[in-house]
């Protein structure tokens, strides 16, 4: 993200530690994600923030907690199994209709097109912000909004650009071959680090638990291929492109974008070629993260023994 884009997204009245909104800490956040991975790293940055987390893996667990805790905010994501983040946004609106209140409800998307904004907001959201997901960004939404300290919206809330972005925003119709990616592209370690302020074991942490949840996705979206599927490989691709890039795994969730793009529309003939590249493009981001794991179990000298949080 550039310097302009993050002084925009500053311009908020500024309070303690230098964040917008801080006189509401610490709140306790409601976290809807259905994958692991991005729920244990945004559990991490409100942890380390002095929040108060309370994870839920589906919109029906994340309806049924809203129910019988209370809550300062939710951090929503879009699309998850049995219930999706819009239909549990706007079942918890029509609860607090009759309940009364209203709990700040933030949406935190794989998804940022020009109808994604509007797409939350006819939810009944407040604000959305982007994966890969920025813990500045993150946070400075989260607080200020919670806070009522004036956020200032934008279109975007994210590193503009990347291949989290949604996949009609950059997505090719055949995404180039991996011939042609550089390692940077496989695994881009410095995003990734950059997103776990700099702690290589939790990193590591995030890389084995997405390396053990992989084979089964992969597996899942060949049989979704092969049964003409498509809505089921939509999901799987959009589920995948989301864990890819918050590790790091630019490459993957490039082809995982350009995957979600063409379930989504219905074009079968681009599928095979895509599920190919997919499986290789999971292989190389495999190799790469499994060399990082030995280099981040190298002795405490090298990588820094106080890094892994509690």
């Amino acid at each position: 993200m550039s310097a302009e884009s993050k002084s925009i997204l500053r311009t908020a009245d500024l309070g303690r530690s230098g964040r917008a909104g801080c006189t509401a800490l610490p709140l306790k956040v409601l976290v809807a994600d259905d994958h692991p991975v991005n729920l244990r790293l945004v559990a991490e940055i409100l942890r380390e923030r002095g929040h108060h987390p309370t994870l839920a893996d589906t919109g029906f667990e994340a309806l049924r907690l809203f129910r019988n805790m209370a809550f300062d905010a939710i951090l929503m994501d879009g699309q998850m199994p049995e219930m999706d983040g819009y239909a549990a946004t706007r079942e918890i609106r029509r609860i607090e209709q009759f309940a009364g209140g209203r709990i700040t409800i933030i949406a935190v998307t794989a998804n940022v097109g020009p109808q994604e904004r509007q797409i939350c907001l006819d939810a009944g959201m407040d604000d959305y912000i982007a994966k890969p997901i920025d813990p500045d960004i993150l946070l400075d939404c989260l607080e200020s909004t919670v806070a009522g300290a004036g956020w200032v919206r934008t279109s975007v809330r994210g590193p503009v650009g990347s291949p989290g972005m949604h996949p009609d925003a950059t997505a090719p119709e055949r995404p180039a071959g991996l011939e042609n990616i550089g390692s940077a592209g496989v695994f881009n370690r410095a995003s990734a680090l950059e997103r776990v302020r700099g702690k290589r074991r939790f990193l590591r942490q995030l890389t084995d638990m997405f390396l053990a949840e992989l084979p089964t996705v992969l597996d899942a979206i060949g049989t979704a291929a092969a049964t003409n599927n498509t809505v089921q490989l939509e999901s799987l691709a959009h589920r995948l492109r989301g864990a890819a890039i918050t590790v790091g795994g630019e490459a993957l969730a490039g082809v995982a974008a350009a995957l979600e793009k063409s379930a989504g529309r219905d074009a079968p003939q681009d599928v095979p070629c895509l599920v190919a590249q997919l499986y290789m493009s999971a292989a190389q981001l495999c190799s790469a993260l499994e060399q990082f794991a030995d280099e981040a179990i190298a002795p405490s000298g090298v990588t820094g023994a106080s890094d892994l949080p509690s």
